[in-house]
């Protein structure tokens, strides 16, 4: 019998048999406007000159990025000395028409490989997740943080920062790899979502510097965040206008998933860094009508039965570590893809992430084949927002945080040095039967120091209790979102 009508026999069969076993399942269950720069004719505001564009591949998308243009020899915040300059910015504009691909085979099974940098990116994601997420997950919450983001803010701080800040910035953010390498690495990630086709990823980056203080930002700083992250600085009184300036700027650059990041701003504040991630996919196999069931059934972490959506099917792509399985559900593109991971039934989602690190990400996800998964899975929507300081110090960042920080890579003034104060992160998700909608903001505020296979039957995995998930890059298997469902209430 030909291949292709095998496949597609053994499809039909799987279909059927999510068909069933869903039904099987619900039956015995009761249902029950972009910010404008922020200047005054004492202002100055100063970066380099660059432009950047995203390729455009069908005919039905068109993607538009920044073309920026700066021109100025410094950026002072003293309304004592001033220059004038001019800044000219195009928002970016990611209008998508998707079409319809047919999931691509996964590669079966192969032995652990080195995944560098990305290593350590993971071990710092899944870091954040213990440190900053474990009460949360523990009390029965929904978590979910884009360590993405996070790496983008820090990212841009660094290339501020000398001496033994940079050396704890870059060891707690890439293990044993160079500020070098890191940032590269981080500036072909922001790259890579500003030049997608298949989905919408805007990465925006923005730097507000405090007008009303005696400091001059560095050439070379501007310069750097520029070039390598698409950030403008905006000179400005840190008061309430510049607040709702930057939460706008939030709200646009989020898609308006994330209205605001910032509450109040001191007014002796030095700096914010801020950094946006917008995430919108459709599915590349959307579910199907009838695999939409309106009454199922969600058992918390608390043991208690919830009423929702619950979204059946078959992929291909199964994971198994010992501790979990998971599945994968393939984003249009396919360079983007949904991971469910569900720990097994005597592993707690709290206990799963106590143990997780780098190399136990990497573990799971190298241990992928091309098995057809039945799956079953709630839509939800969750909101979380954190401040990162204490985990981050916590995570071997603390001279950063203190008085003798070093950023005076990133500005001078008579007011004294830089350091860091807070960092605040927000997210927000939607995953429902047609795709996912993901946001996330973070802001570094700076201040000064005081001083596929045929034959074997399916895996099933059944998302009716709490789990783990994550958006996932599909070339490099970093985790762009990664969270924990304990409740599918809104």
């Amino acid at each position: 019998m030909n291949k292709t009508i095998k496949k597609n026999i053994s499809k039909a069969i799987c279909a059927a048999m999510a068909a069933l076993i869903c039904s099987s399942c619900f039956a015995e269950e009761e249902p029950t406007t972009p910010p404008e720069t922020v200047t005054t004719p004492e202002t100055i505001t100063v970066t380099t000159t660059a432009t950047t564009t995203a390729e455009t591949t069908k005919p039905t998308e068109t993607t538009s990025r920044p073309t920026d243009t700066t021109t100025a020899e410094k950026i002072t915040t003293s309304s004592e000395s001033t220059t004038t300059a001019e800044s000219t910015t195009t928002q970016q504009t990611t209008t998508e028409t998707p079409t319809t691909t047919e999931a691509p085979d996964v590669p079966p099974d192969k032995p652990a490989v080195d995944h560098g940098i990305y290593t350590a990116f993971a071990d710092f994601s899944t870091g954040l997740m213990k440190n900053v997420c474990a009460k949360d997950i523990a009390a029965g919450k929904n978590v979910m943080i884009s360590p993405e983001s996070v790496l983008m803010a820090l990212g841009m701080t660094s290339e501020g920062a000398n001496g033994d800040t940079l050396a704890q910035m870059t060891k707690t953010m890439a293990g044993e790899a160079d500020s070098q390498t890191m940032n590269e690495t981080l500036q072909a990630i922001y790259k890579k979502g500003a030049e997608n086709g298949e989905l919408i990823l805007n990465c925006a980056n923005s730097v507000w510097a405090n007008q009303s203080l005696d400091m001059t930002v560095k050439d070379e700083f501007a310069e750097n965040i520029k070039r390598d992250y698409g950030a403008e600085i905006t000179v400005a009184p840190f008061n309430g206008d510049t607040i709702n300036s930057i939460n706008d700027w939030v709200k646009t650059n989020t898609n308006d998933m994330i209205p605001s990041i910032i509450k109040d701003l001191d007014p002796a504040a030095a700096m914010v860094l801020v950094n946006a991630v917008a995430f919108e996919a459709q599915w590349s196999d959307p579910f199907n009508d009838y695999a939409v069931h309106n009454d199922g059934v969600f058992t918390n972490s608390s043991g208690e039965k919830e009423t929702c959506t619950m979204l059946s099917g078959s992929e291909y792509g199964y994971f198994n570590d010992g501790k979990a399985q998971a599945f994968r559900k393939l984003y249009k593109g396919g360079k983007y893809s949904f991971m469910g991971i569900l720990p097994n039934e005597d592993v707690s989602v709290s206990d799963y992430i106590s143990e997780l690190d780098g190399e136990g990400w990497y573990k799971l996800w190298d241990s992928r084949s091309s098995d057809e998964v039945i799956i079953k899975m709630p839509e939800f929507s969750s909101d979380y927002d954190a401040e990162l300081t204490k985990s981050l110090i916590d995570m071997g960042m603390e001279k950063p945080f203190s008085d003798s920080a070093d950023f005076s890579g990133m500005a001078e003034g008579t007011d004294g040095q830089l350091k860091i104060d807070s960092v605040l992160h927000k997210t927000h998700i939607e995953v429902d039967r047609k795709g996912t909608k993901a946001a996330a903001a973070t802001a570094v505020v700076n201040t000064f120091c005081d001083s596929i296979s045929e034959g074997p039957m399916p895996h099933i995995i059944k998302l009716d209790r709490p789990f783990i998930y994550a958006i996932v890059d599909t070339e490099t298997g970093f985790p762009v979102f990664l969270g924990a469902v304990n409740t599918v209430k809104s």
